[in-house]
């Protein structure tokens, strides 16, 4: 009702004028016919690495999680020369406590889209996506499908709307 209608009128606001993709430089030739064919790549980070990264954010106030979302926003940017960068991530969905007993499938993906213009520092960045993570985090009880069947974003066959990397 008036929640989905809040959380609703905040996507719309957020997402208003994102790019419609990330152009990020191609090791081969787009295919001319879609295909599903994609890419993860996992790393594990030393624990001197990860020691490091957590002491950082805690000096600045904000979750590893939020840091790596931050790094990892760096590199899109970097490598995309884009300013705007939008991302997905996903979450449990279960956001009420009578769902946490419960048995099933709730995940929800969410879509983190971050300013990156301007030449801040990094503990501006950090401050930055802090706001755009608890942002998202508040406002994801909106199905990730009815938020595209809603905002009706430009659709480019072969590429996910919205984001077309997702982060875990």
């Amino acid at each position: 009702g008036d929640r989905l209608a809040e959380h609703l009128a905040y996507w719309k606001q957020h997402l208003a004028g994102a790019p419609a993709s990330l152009t990020l430089p191609w090791d081969r030739p787009r295919p001319v016919l879609p295909t599903v064919e994609g890419a993860q790549y996992f790393t594990t980070l030393s624990p001197d690495l990860t020691r490091a990264l957590k002491a950082l954010s805690r000096q600045e106030g904000v979750t590893l999680y939020m840091t790596l979302v931050a790094a990892f926003q760096i590199l899109l940017h970097r490598y995309s020369g884009q300013d705007d960068i939008v991302i997905g991530t996903v979450t449990s969905g279960r956001t009420q406590a009578k769902t946490e007993a419960l048995i099933g499938f709730f995940v929800n993906t969410l879509v983190l889209r971050t300013d990156l213009a301007g030449n801040m520092s990094f503990h501006e960045l950090l401050g930055r996506v802090r706001e755009v993570v608890l942002d998202a985090f508040a406002h994801q009880d909106v199905p990730f499908e009815y938020l595209i069947k809603e905002l009706q974003p430009e659709r480019t066959v072969g590429r996910n709307p919205l984001f077309q990397v997702l982060f875990t």
